[in-house]
């Protein structure tokens, strides 16, 4: 499994997810690529495009 995404305006429960979900996949037996994790911002990048809060990115410049 590779490039989870969350997203929401309330960051405390953003954080609540994100951590409840890292814990959920290591109970499952998943292994965290630490490299690769981030933990909630205002701009993430995922697949190799920066994403960011109130922006598409589009058009690209």
């Amino acid at each position: 499994m590779d490039n989870i995404c969350l997203s929401g305006k309330d960051k405390e429960e953003l954080q609540a997810a994100f951590d409840g979900l890292r814990q959920a996949l290591r109970d499952a037996g998943f292994k965290e690529s630490e490299g690769k994790i981030e933990p909630p911002t205002e701009q993430i990048t995922l697949f190799n495009c920066k994403l960011e809060n109130d922006n598409t990115g589009w058009p690209l410049s």
